[in-house]
């Protein structure tokens, strides 16, 4: 957690620049149907696995070795943490079958579907 001097200058840098201010996500309703079709794991790296699962109405992230996290719906395809400043976008084959997602947390990372 910043020192409050930092967080001071974090949350007042959009004063000075607008660009870094942090981007608000809306969270949008969707029919739990298209939940289903994101569950399953994806590989982000050698050992790296993100494993998607859906509770109830709720889809989860569970990165190997880490705490799950819920991922909130933004769009169809798009979707945010609340806990951290990551979103998650999952993209489709011509046919509209699930093939991998984008990890976007400091940049874009790739994870292939792997089940």
């Amino acid at each position: 957690m910043p020192t409050a001097p930092a967080r001071a200058a974090i949350e007042s840098s959009p004063l000075y620049n607008p660009d870094l201010a942090p981007v608000e996500h809306k969270e949008a309703r969707l029919d739990p149907k298209i939940l289903d079709e994101y569950v399953g794991q994806y590989e982000l790296g050698p050992g790296l696995v993100l494993d998607v699962t859906r509770s109830a109405d709720q889809l989860w992230l569970q990165a190997t070795g880490q705490s799950r996290v819920q991922l909130f719906p933004e769009s169809q395809t798009d979707f945010f943490l609340k806990v951290a400043d990551a979103q998650v976008r999952f993209v489709k084959d011509p046919s509209g079958r699930v093939t991998h997602l984008v990890l976007h947390q400091g940049g874009d990372r790739e994870a292939k579907r792997i089940k």
